[in-house]
């Protein structure tokens, strides 16, 4: 990005809007130290989770709003005016907002101080084909079918308001945005067809914001082994292959269907493992089931996100039976560190896995079909090899986030030459 401009001796702010501030940190990070030192003031507005303080190092001007809880409506009202109030008096040249509903908060925030330019990032969309899906977190007496009747019974009733309102809400965004960011091909070929957003404004990001291979460098001499790795993490000697997990363990991240997984592949591979990686939010009741299994010697449970590329190591393959999924971070992350995926077919996770190449991508909730998926893997042992070098060449060319930032940049500068200049600054 070219450095900001110098015509006049005002400050140039560049402002962030996230639901995180850590991910903001973790997944921006350098991104923001760059803006920086080509001449931007540069503001995150997001969650105080814990980013603050290396933002802060950075020197990043942090504002904290409310917006923890996705669904705390009185929440996201006060962040809406809290960041709009902060745009008036701070008059930012650009605002990028981030995470969906933020997405519309920064947006429209922005849109109504009359910040010069304005880019979204929406990781994921519900289209058609998205149902309702109860997410019930207790044991309850009921058989399961019960609830597929009931999720059955609302999507008949939800299915054309809820869409009709989706579809505005996306066109409007599209309206008061100059650029408007999808993470997949399947978002943007929607987009495109239902002519939501005009075409001058879409733009696609593969897989979000890439990954930074820095972190994974799996090419070094010192880069530990998959042994040395298994050895670090303290994973039981007798684990012949090891499958890995990385996320929130909760119900739209396929919690139960992974407890499933476990369970069934130790029936017939006693000696396959799994390292079960928790970031962010966790259900008490499927914690215990999974804690249960530790307690068989089947699951080793982590918390720590400091060392997740000695985590990637250490396994055979990503296995991840998400229902839900926006930017497919921990898919890339893993692919950079040269393992091959496992995971439910969704929009973002086929802009991660090739499938049949890098990984495999099985129909949604086809429980079985996942189980038998990884019986055969561990009796092919080759192919997920085949499926991990593969994997980190795609990540290299296709995830580099350095490919990403500078995509980023150049529409940063685009639209602020037109904005700024056009205005006569």
């Amino acid at each position: 990005m070219s450095q900001a401009p110098q015509v006049s001796p005002q400050i140039y702010r560049l402002m962030y809007v996230g639901r995180s501030s850590l991910q903001i940190e973790r997944d921006y990070g350098k991104r923001l130290s760059r803006l920086i030192r080509e001449g931007f003031e540069v503001h995150v507005l997001a969650g105080d989770d814990g980013g603050f303080a290396d933002l802060d190092a950075r020197g990043v001007v942090c504002k904290p709003i409310p917006v923890e809880r996705k669904l705390n409506v009185a929440g996201l009202l006060g962040a809406y005016f809290i960041v709009q109030a902060y745009f008036i008096e701070e008059k930012p040249v650009l605002v990028h907002a981030f995470d969906d509903v933020l997405a519309w908060v920064g947006a429209f925030a922005a849109h109504r101080a009359h910040v010069d330019a304005v880019f979204a990032t929406v990781h994921r969309h519900a289209f058609v084909e998205d149902p309702v899906r109860l997410e019930i977190d207790t044991f309850l007496p009921v058989p399961p079918k019960f609830f597929e009747g009931v999720e059955a019974f609302l999507n008949n009733i939800v299915d054309a308001p809820v869409r009709n309102g989706l579809y505005r809400a996306y066109a409007y965004l599209g309206e008061i945005v100059d650029k408007y960011f999808v993470i997949n091909e399947h978002d943007f070929g929607a987009l495109q067809d239902l002519e939501l957003v005009p075409p001058d404004k879409l733009e696609m990001i593969i897989g979000g914001d890439g990954v930074d291979l820095d972190r994974f460098p799996v090419d070094d001499d010192d880069f530990p082994t998959i042994s040395e790795a298994r050895r670090e993490l303290g994973l039981p000697e007798h684990w012949r292959h090891v499958f890995g997990y990385v996320g929130p363990f909760s119900l739209p991240r396929g919690a139960t269907d992974l407890l499933a997984c476990i369970e069934q592949v130790a029936q017939t591979h006693p000696a396959a493992g799994w390292l079960v990686n928790i970031d962010g939010g966790v259900s008490d009741v499927l914690l215990r089931r999974l804690e249960r299994l530790e307690e068989k010697g089947r699951v080793v449970i982590r918390r720590r996100m400091d060392d997740l590329a000695m985590v990637y190591r250490a396994l055979d393959a990503f296995v991840m039976p998400s229902y839900r999924e926006g930017a497919p971070t921990h898919l890339m992350e893993a692919a950079a560190c040269g393992v091959g995926a496992i995971t439910y077919n969704l929009p973002a996770t086929q802009s991660a896995v090739e499938h049949g190449q890098t990984g495999e991508l099985i129909p949604l909730g086809e429980v079985d079909v996942l189980v038998d998926s990884l019986r055969r893997a561990l009796d092919d042992p080759t192919r997920l090899e085949n499926y991990g070098l593969r994997s980190r060449t795609r990540a290299v060319r296709r995830f580099n986030r350095q490919h990403v930032e500078d995509q980023v940049f150049r529409m940063y500068d685009t639209v602020l030459e037109v904005k700024l200049h056009g205005a006569g600054l």
